[in-house]
């Protein structure tokens, strides 16, 4: 308080004055800060259900308390409150409040949603419909204040917390799928092909939530045995193939009200049938950790090359991306790999006839906006081929100490390639390698025994060059080579030179970088800031923060979208960020930069660059950042 009242004082000059102002606030705001903080632990200490649920007995509701869920500051606490005090009637009063406020997003991210339904249906129907206005580009400012990774990252978690959760959310989207499909009947070709996008956004996200409920690496660390194989029995059991085979019948008939319509049974349904039996077996054989043997796939390949049981086979793995992912780390994954050169090429036919299934229905597809498109010359054997050529490089490269990588890696061929640079071209000419590739990388930098090998220092760079490649070409694998660059961030060896781990990880920076030029902006933002919440062990120091942030007003100009400006003002607005560049190391070409952001922000937010209003939110935060660096820009 001393501090504040010393910065009220007057000022002979009209810039002093604009000074003390701006320091002024920024005081206010610390004192609003360490207020808040004092009052949140008192409230959290000392509430009672009993003097809690006595406010419910009023005639009318306090005013402070609706205030209160007016409130960003005061909502978190009243969220908080709720996750710790379950039995709580005013404060389930208080969430439910909240939700039909809308501000579902907030509550996501800070309780688990399965105790309060009304909650948790609310939030469901509100993020599905963000999902398809996102997938037809019509949501408004306040649809968008998150990234669409982040959003369906705390789908993931509030969807598959519990069984019931998992269950309600997978009937929801199949129900909204099957009824946007049948609406889309109705409609114009352009309506139609609208529909088309959200509905994709829709399944993809259901096989999400299958994928995460099946997957043993997506269970929580120190989770029982008992509760990952539940998991596992309620991800299978409500899948189409366990109700199908429940059912005893072929796909696509059903018995009608009364049951008196007996389906036909012919020869083929009964070899459907125990294909899909065999691929629920698969499936639980790898939620559950067990290797995979030649009586499982046996049952899942074709008995010849009967052209429908091909197709059907790839329909079927193409309904289920977590059985294509797990056949791929029986291929790629280093200590997941299988030994056997038979067991290898069945997990790399299977994986072939799915690629084929997809490729046929893309084509369908296409087709039906543009008659001429060629058919695709990809056949089984040369998929199968590549895959295990693929899978039989990543482990020859595992006992090197360096590979070369080329962007120009398919024009190299013969003899005369070196193992890097084979897979190199496999990769960029065969999606499913680039996808194996892809898994391989992040797999081998993963745990300490990569970090401690003596090949660390001279094959990091080749591995980070080679997953640019690969996302260069292929899109799809951001998420791994993603991860890949926030591994090296991690990393740590003291046996290693100190240059030499700050050289990796400043091409591991350079990579993320690369990826915000290609539109992953919002999602390394996001975990960038992850890793500069504790400062203490965060492996970002300074001068690594002043390189990303320097390489980023290297390549960044504007104009920018609302996503860009809100992700990366947060980012400028954390107090690693804040330290590291307001101070003399950082050099004058970025400093330059960084005041031609901000007098773009200013204009910005006038409105006379873009017509587009701002949300309030967005407004607050530049200007929130345009006060604290007023000084770099002077």
């Amino acid at each position: 308080m001393a501090d504040l009242t010393s910065q009220t004082t007057s000022s002979s000059s009209t810039a002093d004055a604009t000074a003390h102002g701006k320091r002024f606030q920024k005081s206010a705001d610390d004192i609003r800060e360490m207020t808040q903080e004092v009052v949140n632990r008192i409230v959290k200490e000392r509430f009672t259900k009993e003097a809690g649920d006595s406010i419910l007995d009023l005639d009318e509701r306090p005013t402070f308390l609706l205030d209160m869920m007016d409130s960003t500051r005061w909502r978190k606490l009243l969220i908080d409150l709720s996750a710790t005090n379950k039995d709580s009637a005013l404060l389930t009063w208080c969430l439910q409040a909240i939700s039909e406020r809308g501000h579902h997003r907030e509550i996501a991210r800070r309780i688990n949603q399965s105790e309060h339904f009304p909650v948790f249906n609310a939030m469901l129907a509100s993020e599905l419909a963000v999902i398809g206005k996102i997938s037809v580009s019509a949501c408004y400012d306040h649809d968008t204040s998150i990234s669409l990774n982040e959003l369906v990252s705390d789908l993931r978690r509030t969807c598959t917390s519990t069984a019931y959760t998992y269950m309600y959310a997978f009937e929801v989207l199949r129900f909204q799928i099957q009824k946007a499909n049948d609406d889309s009947l109705a409609m114009t070709e352009k309506d139609r092909l609208l529909y088309a996008r959200i509905i994709r956004k829709w399944e993809r996200l259901l096989e999400v939530l299958q994928g995460d409920m099946i997957d043993p690496s997506s269970t929580s660390i120190g989770s029982t045995p008992l509760f990952r194989k539940r998991r596992l029995d309620v991800a299978c059991t409500i899948s189409d193939l366990h109700q199908k085979q429940r059912r005893r019948l072929h796909p696509g008939q059903e018995d009608d009200v009364e049951g008196k319509i007996a389906p036909i049974i012919t020869s083929s349904d009964d070899r459907n049938a125990n294909i899909e039996s065999a691929v629920l077996v698969f499936l639980r054989r790898y939620g559950l950790g067990t290797q995979i043997d030649d009586a499982v796939l046996d049952k899942m390949l074709p008995n010849a090359l009967d052209e429908n049981e091909v197709n059907f086979v790839g329909s079927v793995l193409i309904q289920y991306p977590i059985a294509i992912e797990a056949l791929l780390g029986y291929l790629y994954k280093p200590g997941k790999r299988v030994g056997s050169l038979e067991l290898r090429n069945k997990c790399a036919r299977l994986v072939a006839f799915a690629v084929l299934a997809a490729e046929a229905e893309s084509l369908m597809e296409a087709r039906k906006i543009k008659s001429n498109i060629p058919e695709s010359e990809t056949d089984e054997v040369s998929l199968t081929g590549m895959l295990l050529e693929g899978c039989q490089l990543c482990e020859q490269l595992e006992n090197m100490v360096s590979f070369i990588v080329t962007a120009d890696a398919t024009k190299i061929k013969g003899p005369a390639a070196s193992p890097g640079e084979r897979l190199c071209g496999l990769a960029v000419k065969c999606a499913p390698v680039s996808q194996g590739v892809a898994m391989w990388s992040r797999e081998i930098t993963k745990g300490t025994e990569f970090v401690i090998s003596a090949s660390y220092g001279t094959i990091s760079p080749n591995i980070m060059s080679l997953v640019r490649i690969i996302y260069m070409h292929h899109p799809f694998t951001r998420d791994d080579v993603c991860g890949v660059a926030f591994q090296f961030l991690n990393h740590s060896n003291s046996e290693v030179v100190y240059q030499t781990m700050n050289s990796l990880k400043e091409q591991s920076l350079r990579l993320l970088i690369y990826l915000c030029m290609r539109g992953e902006a919002p999602s390394v933002f996001d975990q960038i800031m992850t890793l500069m919440k504790d400062p203490g062990r965060s492996p970002l120091d300074a001068s690594l923060i002043r390189y990303f942030i320097s390489g980023l007003l290297e390549v960044a100009s504007p104009p920018f979208s609302i996503p860009f400006i809100r992700s990366f003002l947060i980012l400028l607005k954390s107090p690693a960020s804040v330290d590291a560049v307001k101070t003399a190391y950082f050099n004058e070409k970025s400093k330059n930069r960084l005041k031609a952001i901000m007098n773009y922000l200013k204009t910005r937010i006038t409105g006379k660059l873009d017509r587009r209003r701002l949300a309030k939110e967005d407004t607050a935060l530049i200007n929130s950042v345009l006060t604290i660096y007023h000084s770099t820009d002077e």
